[in-house]
């Protein structure tokens, strides 16, 4: 491609790079800019798929071979090749930012970042794993370090890592199996803390089946916990540490909201004529998408013309990304 550009005898032999476009839009809007991503390990091939268009996009980014994709916000991913190598990229213009090596494997059960690159020049990059339900482990990398900071934290209640980080108020907020929220932060003086918030007695009803749970960050000052159980239902609850609050929600007026295993959005005022909708990475059996009406409190199909929606399948190790993709 490089030579393509800079040489005229190139020309005819390497192909333009543009995106393959299955479908195209009739009009640019929000709703154009939320993706469902997948990649295929093996070739670097990425699916970028818009469930209000039911549109796909192609991109091929051989950086990509055989990396995970960690976690994604603001239009960017954190990605990682093996043990100890992690990049930042962003997939639309194919920027990556590459970060320090870990000295050792970064063992983490999750990991997220605060902002992108491209809207903050103080990032941090955070992960954490249990090592038993009283003793969590932390890495943590700030824009500019040199090197990756590791540490070992006690809980003062147990907590097992049950949800993918948030950053929420200046630090990464992390759901417990029980419902306790788990905050990871700098004080003023920059020395890290480490505080769980035990919030988890008061979900009504008692999160007793939860099959998985989520956090959503709404604006500034309101974050979500969303919780599946083992029988498909879906509840949202609205958390608030400083009265050790939890309000259940049934209804999200004005906002949807997008969940996967690596990534949370929310997303206000979509002109797609929805009810209070949460968007998984679930299709039903014959690929229709489906979405969560917590008006209806049932799984509905995108499609006004596909009723089925028995054995939803959802799509693993996915991500829901923001971007602008360009022809």
């Amino acid at each position: 491609m490089n030579f393509r550009l800079v040489c005229k005898l190139w020309r005819s032999v390497a192909p333009p790079l543009r995106w393959k476009v299955v479908d195209q839009p009739t009009r640019s809007s929000d709703q154009d800019s939320m993706w469902l991503l997948s990649l295929n390990q093996k070739d670097g091939l990425c699916t970028f798929y818009n469930p209000f268009r039911n549109l796909t996009c192609y991109m091929s980014n051989i950086d990509l071979v055989g990396c995970e994709i960690r976690y994604s916000k603001d239009g960017w991913l954190l990605v990682s090749r093996g043990p100890r190598s992690l990049f930042l990229l962003e997939p639309s213009s194919k920027q990556i930012i590459h970060l320090p090596e870990r000295t050792d494997d970064y063992f983490c059960d999750a990991m997220s970042f605060s902002a992108s690159p491209s809207n903050s020049s103080a990032w941090v990059i955070f992960g954490i794993a249990c090592l038993n339900s009283y003793r969590v482990r932390i890495s943590y990398l700030r824009a500019g370090d040199d090197n990756w900071t590791s540490m070992t934290m006690d809980n003062e209640v147990p907590f097992i890592v049950f949800s993918r980080p948030v950053y929420f108020r200046e630090k990464f907020c992390v759901a417990g199996l029980r419902g306790d929220v788990g905050a990871f932060g700098f004080l003023e003086d920059g020395n890290p803390y480490w505080v769980i918030h035990q919030i988890g007695l008061l979900y009504s009803p008692r999160i007793s089946s939860a099959l998985s749970q989520y956090l959503v960050q709404r604006d500034q000052d309101v974050l979500y916990s969303v919780i599946m159980t083992r029988d498909h239902n879906v509840r949202v609850y609205e958390l608030d540490f400083g009265d050790n609050g939890v309000k259940l929600v049934k209804e999200v007026k004005n906002w949807l909201l997008f969940i996967s295993e690596t990534s949370s959005v929310a997303v206000r005022d979509m002109d797609v004529n929805l009810d209070d909708a949460l968007f998984f990475p679930s299709f039903s059996k014959s690929n229709d998408y489906v979405y969560y009406s917590l008006e209806a409190a049932a799984f509905k199909v995108l499609k006004d013309n596909s009723t089925d929606i028995r054995q939803q399948k959802e799509l693993l190790n996915r991500v829901w990304i923001r971007c602008e993709l360009r022809n």
